[in-house]
């Protein structure tokens, strides 16, 4: 038996060599590298969907606050504009919406009352400010949105305004197969 203990520690068979022990250290640490810097990449990611989410719903504040100033009396237009925001597209779906004086409601995209309701948007933007940033919001269903809201003038003279609200669906569009539900993926926003 002492036979056996002396040359279990003369060859080092409970130890690891010290190519063993470099090797273990290096895959270690370039895995730790490459998970930070993944993670790191992740939220680059997220922080450039978010502001370009941002971006053209300030876009959309801005249509909307132009037809609103410069043709007051073409709600028509108005409405034609609001619900082409929401016409179904392939990867998002947009919202929007313009309240009146007293709150009721000028244009609504279909489906939007339902969905949102005017109260669960932020304060309105006041009128000289551009909409920088949206907030993220759920839907009465549970989808993610990101959403705006912004003061408006209607008409030249200034007396009178109106509120806009937009929102953009940011769940992945598709068929149930695609979405990948369930793997987080399409929470990205």
């Amino acid at each position: 038996m002492s036979f056996r203990t002396s040359h279990n520690e003369s060859t080092g068979a409970g130890r690891w060599s010290v190519a063993m022990r470099l090797t273990a250290w290096y895959v270690g640490s370039s895995f730790v590298i490459l998970l930070a810097a993944s993670a790191v990449l992740y939220l680059i990611l997220v922080s450039n969907l978010r502001r370009e989410q941002d971006q053209f719903l300030a876009d959309k504040v801005r249509v909307l606050r132009e037809m609103l100033r410069q043709h007051p009396g073409e709600i028509g237009n108005l409405k034609e504009e609001v619900e082409q925001a929401w016409a179904p597209r392939q990867y998002a779906r947009v919202y929007a919406r313009v309240l009146g004086p007293g709150g009721q409601i000028i244009a609504q995209s279909p489906r939007m009352g339902p969905r949102l309701r005017p109260d669960a948007f932020p304060p309105p933007v006041p009128l000289g400010d551009s909409p920088e940033q949206g907030v993220s919001l759920q839907s009465t269903r549970g989808e993610p949105v990101r959403a705006q809201s912004a003061e408006a003038q209607i008409g030249s003279d200034g007396k009178t305004t109106a509120v806009i609200q937009v929102a953009l669906d940011t769940e992945l569009a598709g068929p149930p197969e695609v979405r990948l539900a369930g793997t987080g993926l399409n929470r990205l926003a």
